[in-house]
């Protein structure tokens, strides 16, 4: 009987992981799977370790809105993506004022806001960055949303 109790506690525990890991994927990417488990098999273990390292040191040192005020960088969630050596890393952090990026020079408000970037490392390389769904950290711009720039665009 405790054998069986056991195995339906762990079984109970390993589902609310995977549900938690996808919950986690809706919420802050909207793209692919994305777990808080580390991707299983071989040596994409060690492939998704190197990545996420990658991932972490890129946003310290290179994403300009961590890098202008951010501080308390925390690793969320992660996954393999449908490439070979492709991974996507959800990271979130806290910044001293509104706004995204380089805000040198400009009239800040002075409050703690949380962000959430999701970055992309495809072969050992940041190949994709982006804050709060509205900032892209590679190319420094706001994204505009489909529909909202003029027609064309």
């Amino acid at each position: 009987m405790g054998k069986k109790i056991l195995a339906i506690a762990v079984g109970v525990i390993v589902a609310f992981s995977l549900v938690g890991g996808q919950f986690l994927a809706l919420l802050f990417s909207g793209n692919a799977p994305v777990s808080s488990a580390p991707h299983q098999g071989g040596e994409g273990d060690a492939g998704i370790k190197i990545a996420r390292e990658i991932a972490q040191e890129w946003v310290k040192t290179s994403a300009p809105t961590y890098l202008f005020d951010g501080y308390n960088l925390t690793h969320e969630a992660e996954g393999p993506l449908p490439c070979p050596d492709c991974y996507e890393f959800v990271f979130s952090f806290d910044s001293r004022n509104a706004g995204f990026g380089n805000r040198e020079g400009e009239v800040l408000a002075t409050v703690i806001t949380p962000h959430v970037t999701v970055v992309t490392v495809q072969n050992g390389k940041v190949t994709d960055a982006v804050t709060d769904r509205v900032y892209d950290e590679l190319r420094n711009e706001v994204l505009i949303p489909a529909g909202v720039g003029p027609q064309g665009e």
